[in-house]
């Protein structure tokens, strides 16, 4: 119009201004009110005001937000992938990307995994998205890379994963001479059981030194009943030494006691007594 007019612009009744929430431009006869980002309370009716001597003039529209949560659920698509992990095989220092692709509405979050462990972009792992590909780069692979990956999307639809194995061969396998196969031999004891007297209220260790091949199972038995580790019975055993410790002792754990040794050709047996001798206590009369 003619003269020009002047043009102001409202929210709700409410005057903007030019701001960093709100840009309003003039070019060439054309007024522009941008929002650089949306929110859903800037919701609501937008209306410009044009006026000059001769008059004035209006226009309202208006702007509704919709946000991903306020997506109907009619309307969303649960993740899945078009394009699936595969079995990979690699040496040692070679370069590795795994990719897949994957659909959904709204677009899935995807997370990298490695042995059940969340991977995040790192020297060692770059995880790359372009568009609805996704793919993890390791520049150079070792052998402890080697393990079980999975890719897990996810939207408010739903999720999906789909899981493969990286293969990395070592690129120098160790030389191991071969070992003679072990002689067998039956259980057989260096060190035996021998018998104990101890006072009540004190503690014990029963020791025994075995040996065998296959390595023998041992068992410890008292009155031919079987002793398992418990607060009262402490069992140890290092390299061919075994133990059975009574952490304190009472008249009622006196008897005897017996260890067992087998393995596949036979089986070996050491006993001995405990003794518990009681406090006495003697009272003078005058």
């Amino acid at each position: 119009g003619k003269p020009e007019p002047s043009i102001r612009w409202f929210r709700e009744g409410k005057e903007l201004t030019d701001q960093a929430d709100f840009e309003i431009t003039y070019r060439q006869g054309r007024v522009t009110l941008t929002i650089p980002e949306v929110f859903e309370e800037d919701e609501g009716h937008f209306t410009a005001t044009a006026e000059n001597i001769a008059g004035s003039a209006s226009s309202t529209a208006e702007l509704i937000v919709r946000g991903e949560n306020n997506l109907s659920f009619s309307s969303m698509i649960p993740p899945s992938f078009t394009e699936k992990l595969s079995r990979h095989e690699a040496s040692e220092g070679q370069p590795v990307k795994l990719t897949v692709r994957v659909s959904g509405h709204p677009p899935p979050q995807v997370t990298w995994m490695r042995e059940g462990s969340k991977l995040v972009s790192s020297r060692d792992f770059e995880i790359v998205q372009e568009g609805d590909i996704h793919s993890l780069y390791i520049p150079e692979v070792f052998y402890e890379d080697s393990g079980k990956y999975t890719v897990k999307a996810e939207n408010p639809a739903g999720e999906a994963q789909c899981i493969a194995q990286l293969v990395v061969e070592r690129k120098w396998k160790l030389f191991k001479p071969e070992q003679p196969p072990a002689q067998k031999s039956v259980p057989y004891f260096s060190q035996e059981l021998n018998n104990v007297r101890v006072k009540e209220g004190e503690s014990v260790t029963f020791e025994i030194r075995v040996h065998g091949y296959p390595e023998p199972i041992i068992r410890w038995f008292r009155n031919d009943q079987p002793v398992e580790s418990s607060p009262d019975y402490e069992i140890s055993y290092s390299q061919n030494l075994h133990r059975l410790t009574i952490i304190e002792v009472f008249p009622e754990d006196a008897g005897r006691f017996k260890c067992v040794a087998s393995n596949a050709l036979d089986s070996k047996t050491t006993e001995c007594h405990l003794i518990v001798e009681g406090w006495y206590f003697l009272f003078f009369v005058k």
